[in-house]
């Protein structure tokens, strides 16, 4: 199985987005759900092929077999992060107008609350979805390994990621690579759309090998 990770590409929005989506299902519903222009998939659709912003494809990278798109991450550093804000605002006011547009921001806010950026300079991890027909194969696997150079590259100090308490998999994905639970939130959200589990903010910090004398 031969797979290749590469940038997101605009063509790539119809592959990728259910697996963007199936990251983190009910966020998407809560953040985005219940308005009259659109599923929250029509909105992750209109972000991830504008480009710019956290759901932009410029924002992720995509693994591929034959050609197929089965795989999808976001990784961006701190400073990266505060870039994402204003596009993102523009993407929500333009789609869903500005009275429910206002609304699906201060959702957004809610969730940003309990996903906290980390304070050290730590790659964060998004977004991540593998097709459901070839999970346990080993791609989410390299994906990290992937990840973790891109960080390294970057300069940052490891990796970090919020991951679902109802998401048990991939709570042990992250574990055999070596990422350790750092904090937990104590409380759910919740609205008519969907209810968001408690999370696990995940970590790996690389360490180097001392040199001997």
């Amino acid at each position: 199985m031969n797979l290749e990770i590469r940038r997101a590409r605009p063509d790539d929005s119809l592959e990728a987005v259910p697996l963007i989506i199936s990251s983190g299902p009910e966020a998407f519903d809560y953040i985005f759900g219940g308005y009259n222009v659109g599923d929250p998939a029509d909105f992750v659709r209109f972000a991830f092929e504008h480009g710019e912003g956290v759901l932009g494809f410029r924002n992720h990278f995509v693994g591929v077999i034959d050609g197929k798109v089965i795989a999808t991450v976001a990784a961006y550093t701190q400073a990266e992060a505060k870039s994402h804000t204003l596009p993102g605002a523009r993407q929500i006011i333009r789609f869903f107008g500005v009275l429910s547009g206002i609304s699906v921001m201060l959702k957004g806010l809610k969730i940003e609350s309990l996903m906290v950026p980390p304070k050290e300079p730590l790659l964060y991890v998004a977004h991540f979805g593998v097709a459901p027909e070839l999970r346990g194969q080993g791609i989410g696997t390299k994906m990290l390994a992937f990840l973790m150079d891109e960080a390294k590259a970057l300069d940052q100090v490891g990796i970090a990621l919020d991951v679902a308490d109802n998401n048990p998999n991939a709570q042990r994905l992250y574990e055999r690579t070596g990422m350790k639970v750092s904090s937990s939130t104590q409380k759910e959200l919740e609205n008519p759309q969907a209810k968001i589990p408690l999370l696990h903010r995940m970590e790996m910090k690389f360490v180097e090998t001392p040199v001997k004398a």
